[in-house]
């Protein structure tokens, strides 16, 4: 009977600290931040950057300025899902201004855009305006504006590559941060045929670029140049000491951000050059002597930027930082989901990386966004 009694007690605590969590998370007042979210290849919520940050958005209980919860699906700009079709939806360059001026943070989450074969298999109408991505004129405009407001901007890593070409080069010379042309990624096995950079076949690129057929197998990384049609491998242990630890963070970052010193990123990264500014964290390959020599080969650096805090308002994010699997019930449970987080972060799998670096930093981007906004208010 008293063991009975223990049981039930237990019972009773594993679901009412739950709820009472949930329940102190329902009275809690939302707190309307205006942001605005791009994402121009947003073919799938579960998984994807909006995904992630409507996450941090819930766990910190952030409301749009018409005092509802986001729903990342269709609160974003870029690709939209609409009545059964995808249809783009962006200010026109008439409507920049207002925008700008109304917007209390911005986030590129993704522009590398969509080709009608990524649509293939999804239940969808023809879309007339795909090809669709990049980055063109209004998104200048809007960034040259918004920029100018001293409001945070967070931009993620596809943001150079698939621009327009003078586009691209007005960015980089108003940010002073260079593409220089190769994205790469931490592979458990080269030999797996998941996850195609911007549906580019990196496999049948190397056969195009080596004239071989591609043999690598086990750890490493692979590295593309799309624009040069190239392709280099680096397998652990024969040109890479490891992949753990591959992101490094500064002690200065550590402590405003609260990012980690070391954790590993399993994600698509760009290869940037920072030119002067803050790099806060850095990927680091940590090649051996024969991978050194293939880097000096290729032109490619062994260490490069991962977070990059650009002019006094903007951060770059040099990888696909936001797309991880998240556990959609914790963010809306005060307290267990913290300890679940903290449980979460501290490992070392692809999921830590959210936990760890990707919502402590997008957190304090939110805490920024309300401390302008209480300013100019």
């Amino acid at each position: 009977m008293k063991t009975k009694k223990v049981l039930i007690i237990i019972v009773l605590v594993i679901l009412v600290i739950p709820l009472a969590g949930y329940l102190f998370w329902q009275i809690k007042k939302g707190d309307p931040v205006d942001i605005f979210v791009v994402n121009k290849s947003l073919t799938g919520y579960n998984g994807s950057e909006n995904q992630t940050f409507n996450y941090v958005l819930n766990r910190e209980k952030i409301y749009t300025a018409a005092n509802r919860a986001y729903d990342l699906r269709v609160d974003h700009y870029g690709l939209v899902w609409d009545n059964g079709d995808y249809r783009v939806k962006f200010p026109q360059l008439k409507d920049i201004q207002r925008t700008v001026e109304r917007s209390d943070l911005v986030y590129y989450a993704d522009v590398s855009g969509i080709r009608k074969s990524d649509l293939s298999d999804l239940k969808a109408g023809e879309i007339d305006k795909l090809e669709y991505g990049g980055l063109n004129n209004t998104d200048y405009t809007f960034i040259r504006e918004f920029i100018k407001t001293k409001k945070p901007m967070i931009i993620e890593s596809s943001f150079f590559g698939p621009a327009d070409p003078l586009v691209r080069y007005n960015l980089e010379q108003m940010m002073d941060v260079y593409y220089v042309g190769w994205v790469g990624k931490y592979m458990k096995d080269l030999a797996d045929d998941a996850d195609l950079f911007a549906g580019l076949h990196w496999k049948e690129l190397y056969k195009e670029y080596t004239g071989n057929v591609w043999d690598a197998s086990g750890p490493g990384f692979v590295m593309i140049n799309p624009e040069a049609r190239r392709v280099l491998v680096l397998s652990e242990g024969v040109h890479v000491q490891t992949g753990q630890g591959l992101i490094v963070t500064t002690d200065q970052a550590m402590e405003t951000y609260g990012l980690p010193s070391l954790t590993n990123f399993e994600g698509w990264f760009t290869v940037l050059h920072p030119g002067r500014n803050a790099v806060l964290s850095e990927f680091r390959l940590d090649p051996t002597d024969a991978g050194m020599q293939l880097l000096n080969d290729f032109g490619i650096p062994e260490t490069f930027p991962a977070l990059i805090h650009v002019d006094e308002n903007v951060w770059m994010m040099a990888g696909d930082f936001g797309k991880c699997k998240t556990n959609v019930l914790f963010p809306k449970v005060i307290g267990v989901g913290t300890l679940y987080e903290r449980i979460m972060g501290s490992g070392k799998g692809a999921s830590s990386f959210f936990y760890s670096y990707y919502q402590p930093f997008m957190t304090h981007m939110i805490d920024e966004a309300r401390e302008v906004r209480e300013q100019n208010n």
